[in-house]
């Protein structure tokens, strides 16, 4: 059992290799879309970020809910039902770019809903300081992990595209 397991796991780490991806410091797998450079200087750079007491942060592994949640905070906070295109992936400390951070960051109106799939110790160390309101999205994980392998799995891009079968994801996750 414990032979086969390690097959189905090297197999899988194999096709993970082929994945424009790379473990960084905030404990999770990046997808890399930016320079390494890049990916690396926006980690400290969000490990500084300037945290408000009124800002919201949440964090959930992928495809528990997140984009719902951040929709419905912002939506509460802001008294509005008016659905804003693309302000989800402006404000995921995961994937904005390095200039967003620094230039549009510190801009934006209060209280500011802020998204993650970083473990608490990786978020911007104010947050901790500061105390804002920090949210965990759960969801049942085998839910999770089942939404996750078939989001991975209908990529079109051969960079984030995981070839891998269900066995082979389950002992990535592991």
């Amino acid at each position: 059992m414990a032979q086969e397991r390690n097959i189905i796991l090297q197999k899988a780490l194999d096709k993970l290799s082929k994945m424009a991806t790379e473990v960084f410091d905030c404990g999770n797998r990046i997808v890399i879309y930016q320079k390494r450079e890049d990916v690396i200087q926006l980690q400290q750079e969000i490990r500084q970020l300037e945290i408000r007491p009124d800002d919201v942060i949440y964090c959930g592994f992928p495809r528990s809910g997140s984009h719902w949640f951040f929709e419905v905070a912002n939506m509460v906070l802001h008294r509005s039902t008016r659905f804003e295109h693309g302000l989800f992936i402006e404000r995921h400390l995961d994937t904005v770019r390095l200039d967003i951070i620094r230039d549009t960051f510190p801009t934006l109106p209060s209280p500011r809903v802020l998204a993650s799939h970083r473990w608490f110790q990786f978020l911007p160390k104010q947050a901790f300081e500061k105390k804002p309101r920090l949210v965990y999205v759960l969801r049942n994980p085998k839910d999770a992990w089942v939404s996750y392998f078939k989001f991975l799995k209908s990529y079109k891009s051969e960079d984030w595209y995981f070839s891998g079968s269900w066995e082979e994801f389950f002992e990535l996750q592991r």
